[in-house]
This record gives structure tokens, sequence and C-alpha cells, in this order.
């Protein structure tokens, strides 16, 4: 089956490739954020494929970082030490489009949070959003919000 674009997806593009380091999808399994995310991804981690994954994100985060960008890390949430190894990078890098982030959680609010850090209402799609991509969300929701963080 060919993939249908989201809602989401042209937010989470322009942001990624034009103005943040790193995006986080979050919502609920099975909504399709890693789908979404790998349409954009030169190159993938995908955490919840073995143990061993999720121990060497925790033991040593900066090599799952390496890879072609922008670099999707799914289900980052079972390695927390990602946080702020991404962090970091985006801010040794200094420039857009270099981790996608898909999983069910984000840090809590604390002081390891990074200042450069916001959410994106997902009901600040474009305005042209097409009925057949409203008809995707059949009860008018939009995608849950795509959480961004800046590059400098």
């Amino acid at each position: 089956m060919a993939y249908r674009d989201r809602v989401a997806d042209d937010l989470v593009r322009k942001a990624l490739l034009q103005t943040f380091g790193a995006v986080i999808l979050q919502g609920p399994r099975a909504v399709g954020k890693t789908t979404s995310g790998l349409q954009l991804a030169a190159s993938s981690v995908r955490l919840d494929s073995s143990p061993n994954v999720v121990t060497h994100a925790e033991v040593s985060p900066g090599r799952v970082l390496e890879g072609p960008t922008p670099r999707l890390i799914d289900e980052w949430q079972l390695a927390p030490t990602l946080w702020n190894a991404v962090r970091h990078e985006v801010d040794d890098r200094g420039i857009a489009g270099q981790f996608i982030l898909t999983g069910s959680a984000t840090p809590s609010d604390d002081v390891t949070r990074h200042s450069r850090c916001r959410t994106v209402p997902a009901d600040h799609a474009p305005s042209d959003v097409t009925p057949r991509e409203r008809r995707e969300y059949p009860l008018g929701e939009l995608p849950q919000p795509v959480q961004l963080l800046r590059r400098h």
C-alpha cells in the first residue's frame, strides 16, 4: 500500500528542514508516528527492536545518533538518556534537520528540558488542508502535537 501524506507531514517537514534541529512526534501507539518519520528520515534506529539496542543507547547514546540525517530514533523514550544527547548534538551541530524522535512519551518539564523546545498545537496545520485530509481524522481531531527543538 502506498503512503498517504498526513496533515502533520508538511508541518514536520518544514519545521525540521528549515528551522529546528530535532522534532518529536508523540502520540498513542499505532497512529503512524514512525511511518511518517520514515518518510523524512535518511537513516533510522528502532529501539524497540531488541533489548540490546536499548542498552547500547543508554551506555553510548552518541553512537545511536550517528548516521545520515535526518536520523529517526523510534521509541526513544526507552532510553531516556538520549534526550540530553540529542539536545547537545543539536546545539553542537547548529543546523536544522538532524533528528526525528518518535514515541509515546516526552520528557517532563524540568531543568534538564531544552530551553529552545516548544510544542506546536496540531490545529496550527496549514489552512489549505483538503477535505480528504480532514477525513483522515473522522472525529475532526488533528494529529497529536509535534514538539520541536530549535537550532541556534
